[in-house]
């Protein structure tokens, strides 16, 4: 659509809530999956340890990487109110996002030492 078309205005708004919810909800998603992790750290059988620390840092890259997306779009948010909204879920979702890996992979891997060890 031309730049100054008036349907490409008038949909913008919802294609750009479009490209910052999807990744935001695949952040989300990552997150509850870091919490599987360290949910399943003390009970999971030692030998799938390394699994889990991969699936865990693949976790957090994966809520990095769905930061990114939102983070370049918000750029086009012409709501302000909004922007700053999506702004700051965005970036507490990263914060609770490493506290979580910080938990999780010391967990992992302290586990692991203690497995070899019997």
């Amino acid at each position: 659509m031309p730049v100054d078309s008036t349907e490409r205005v008038e949909r913008l708004d919802g294609l750009v809530l479009a490209c910052v919810r999807v990744p935001q909800a695949v952040g989300a998603t990552a997150v509850a999956v870091l919490r599987l992790c360290g949910d399943v750290v003390e009970i999971i059988n030692p030998w799938l340890l390394s699994d889990l620390a991969v699936c865990a840092d693949l976790a957090m890259a994966t809520v990095r990487s769905a930061s990114y997306n939102v983070r370049v779009n918000l750029s086009s948010v012409t709501d302000p109110a909004d922007r700053k909204t999506w702004e700051a879920e965005t970036d507490a979702m990263v914060l609770h996002a490493k506290m979580l890996i910080q938990q999780v992979s010391p967990a992992i891997w302290s586990r692991h030492t203690e497995a070899n060890r019997k």
